[in-house]
């Protein structure tokens, strides 16, 4: 499973956006959306897109990832929350510099052992979230947090 967390609604406004350009070709864009749409119900959107060509030939990356995400008051004391999450990551797989002996080859840093034809792979994560929880005041709270992902890999 990947390891991240997940942005989750509140009841504020959020408006961020951020666009990244280095070098190899390397993108990035990010999004992050959220609102109040009354005082029971908030949303959030975070969405991200990515992608690379380092400096090794044959090698690339793409990876693109959307988190919705609501939250409910039920009551006073109770909220619930739903959240989605789906990312995907393609790419070269780079197994770089083999080794001998224990020590690195002496080659040049941008050479790809490997044939990148035969070397690609796909990663898609589906995850659905959900989360209750109750205060019952003086520092006592329940909490279910409930999961469900299925990993794709090709």
């Amino acid at each position: 499973m990947i390891h991240c967390v997940s942005k989750q609604a509140e009841w504020r406004t959020i408006r961020e956006a951020s666009l990244t350009l280095s070098s190899w070709n390397n993108h990035r864009a990010t999004a992050d959306v959220g609102l109040a749409m009354n005082d029971t119900v908030a949303f959030r959107l975070y969405a991200s897109l990515a992608d690379s060509d380092p400096y090794r030939p044959g090698f690339n990356l793409k990876r693109s990832g959307v988190n919705p995400t609501f939250a409910m008051r039920l009551g006073q004391n109770t909220s619930l929350i739903f959240g989605y999450e789906h990312f995907k990551d393609e790419r070269t797989s780079d197994p770089g510099i083999p080794s001998y002996q224990g020590k690195p080859i002496v080659t040049d840093a941008s050479a790809f052992f490997g044939n990148p034809d035969v070397s690609q792979t796909c990663s898609s994560v589906y995850a659905f979230s959900a989360l209750i929880e109750h205060d019952f005041g003086n520092g006592v709270r329940l909490r279910d947090r409930t999961q469900s992902f299925m990993l794709r890999r090709r």
